[in-house]
């Protein structure tokens, strides 16, 4: 038996992000547009929510070329 089980399909951001540790989800946030980084894992799992809904978010392929 594995020691935890891998979901098959995560059909949410908010799963997914529940689904990594917390050094994971600092290391994502250190990533993202933000301010300050929170410690506990509810408040890191939010706080990268938001920063990946911004709309100021973009791929590097979806900027026009002047």
């Amino acid at each position: 038996m594995p020691y935890y089980s891998q979901p098959e399909k995560i059909p949410t951001l908010l799963e997914a992000l529940n689904h990594q540790t917390v050094d994971q989800l600092k290391a994502l946030a250190q990533l993202l547009p933000g301010g300050k980084i929170p410690t506990r894992k509810a408040e890191l799992v939010s706080h990268v929510m938001e920063r990946m809904q911004v709309k100021s978010l973009r791929s590097p392929r979806c900027r026009k070329i002047r």
